[in-house]
């Protein structure tokens, strides 16, 4: 005897929704940006190429009110871009600190910098890009 119709229909559905999520999830997730700013402090607080750049206390700093900030209260989309927005410069400086040993991550930050004026789930994939290209580091 086959399965009965009503659980392969509600079988097909689960794995139709499951696909639908990854591919949202593909674009970006808007709900793991305090995951990222906990990745990224970690990253400037433990990677020995990032540490010790004049941008990582900031970028540490910075990271360390946003999280702060996050648990009181709702953020709103707009404080994800402005707090990317105000460590922009202190991206370039690492870019620039990485070139010195042959890291190119220029790509990763332009590409960041270009989702600021996009939606909050693309902004959050792109900086996870650029926080991936730090990982491997």
């Amino acid at each position: 005897m086959g399965i009965p119709h009503t659980l392969w229909v509600a079988t097909l559905l689960n794995k139709l929704d499951a696909f639908q999520t990854m591919l949202q999830k593909a674009e970006g997730d808007a709900a793991d940006i305090l995951q990222m700013v906990r990745w990224q402090k970690q990253l400037y607080l433990s990677k020995p190429q990032l540490q010790n750049l004049p941008a990582a206390r900031h970028i540490v700093e910075e990271s360390d009110k946003f999280i702060r900030d996050y648990g009181k209260h709702k953020m709103e989309d707009a404080a994800y871009r402005e707090f990317l927005l105000s460590l922009v410069l202190n991206f370039h400086e690492t870019a620039e600190s990485l070139e010195k040993i042959r890291v190119e991550i220029e790509p990763e930050l332009h590409k960041l910098e270009e989702h600021l004026v996009l939606s909050v789930a693309s902004l959050e994939k792109a900086h996870h890009e650029y926080l991936v290209k730090l990982q491997g580091l």
